[in-house]
């Protein structure tokens, strides 16, 4: 490498390389290449509630940079099994998009994928998919994962459908934020999430390459003793809010371009470019729930205690800690959460690299042989 290179340029060259092994990898697994190989398709297998009823006690009625986190935790610490949205699109959600493009007459595939008929994350496939599900179905979703409370940042579009079959459902509404607030909470946010995830994307991406997982998900299924059998099953617990030993983390990786990108991208979100969309969101949640179901949570200023008491709550140990919600980390927090899990990977994830780098270089190796011939052929010429 040194020689085609230079002596000073050798370390620069190697990460060049690094880079477009792992881009490709990462093409692979946005693109859902080797998924049908090896994902299984098995949604929550828990008990369905009577006809539309969710089983849902809690929905908090805010969009992302609002407390949704942090609210979820607190729910969480109650008891409650509460869900985020990432828990959403990995649990609930594409086993009922991937039902919805396994019919006939949508075409039959197994999975949904970004290629047609699902064409995941353009903007309007899960859109699609909510306008096209029956209440009743929404709502055995939900219950058969067991899920009873849930922050809507990034799916607001599903509130109120949810509401509608969630019967004496209570409401936390984030509404404590000024629009000038949120926006430039917002702004600070995006461009840090969207690095730090891109970044270590292309890390998480080497099992993609080549269909790895055909025998790594199994393995790591046995190892742990059926851990994600189970939590597939079950639908819990949240690994956003109750962690998740290495064997869970290592699937939620391996999914997450085609159960939560994808899903991120695909129409379920509100984008409030405005004061007054901004405002119409909370102005809505007014009108229409009932105030003794309702309650406008301001963050600097309300306690578990107030918590407790809007949700009939009483002798709980959580009841009684002190002070306003505490701050709940946004950026990386499912690996933050679980750093040895998550540093236990890296070697795995690095090793499988260093193999897609020899499958490709072997793969070009023809190629790179043909070029240097013809460039021979052309300096003998001349």
């Amino acid at each position: 490498m040194s020689r085609r290179c230079g002596p000073c340029r050798g370390a620069c060259c190697f990460l060049w390389k690094a880079y477009l092994v792992s881009s490709a990898s990462s093409w692979c697994a946005i693109l859902c290449l080797t998924n049908w190989m090896w994902e299984p398709s098995e949604p929550c297998q828990g008990p369905a509630k009577p006809v539309n009823q969710s089983g849902m006690h809690v929905l908090v009625h805010g969009m992302m940079k609002t407390g949704t986190k942090s609210m979820a935790q607190a729910l969480h610490r109650l008891g409650y099994a509460t869900y985020h949205s990432e828990d959403f699109f990995t649990s609930v959600w594409t086993d009922v998009v991937d039902e919805y493009w396994r019919r006939p007459e949508q075409g039959g595939p197994r999975l949904a994928t970004p290629f047609p008929p699902a064409h995941l994350g353009n903007g309007k496939s899960d859109v699609t998919v909510l306008n096209n599900t029956s209440p009743e179905r929404l709502a055995e979703a939900f219950s058969r994962c067991g899920v009873q409370a849930l922050a809507f940042d990034g799916i607001e579009k599903l509130f109120w459908p949810l509401y509608e079959v969630s019967p004496d459902v209570k409401v936390v509404s984030l509404s404590w934020r000024t629009y000038d607030q949120f926006r430039k909470s917002k702004s600070h946010f995006l461009w840090k999430m969207e690095l730090i995830y891109y970044i270590y994307g292309l890390l998480c991406s080497a099992p993609h390459l080549l269909p790895y997982n055909y025998v790594l998900f199994p393995l790591f299924d046995r190892l742990s003793g059926g851990d994600i059998t189970k939590w597939l099953h079950t639908g819990q617990p949240a690994p956003t809010l109750a962690g998740e030993g290495l064997a869970r983390k290592f699937f939620r990786q391996s999914i997450g371009a085609r159960r939560w990108w994808h899903h991120m991208r695909g129409g379920l979100h509100d984008v409030y470019q405005s004061r007054e969309e901004y405002e119409a969101f909370f102005d809505e949640a007014r009108r229409r729930v009932p105030p003794h179901r309702f309650f406008e949570w301001d963050m600097k200023r309300h306690t578990m205690k107030d918590l407790c008491m809007f949700l009939n709550i009483s002798g709980h140990e959580g009841c009684d800690l002190p002070g306003p919600l505490p701050k709940v980390d946004n950026l990386f927090y499912i690996e933050r959460a679980n750093p040895y899990e998550t540093m236990a990977l890296v070697p795995l994830y690095l090793l499988l690299h260093y193999l897609n780098w020899r499958f490709l270089s072997l793969a070009c190796r023809p190629c790179g042989r043909c070029c240097c011939r013809r460039a021979e052929k052309r300096a003998k010429e001349e």
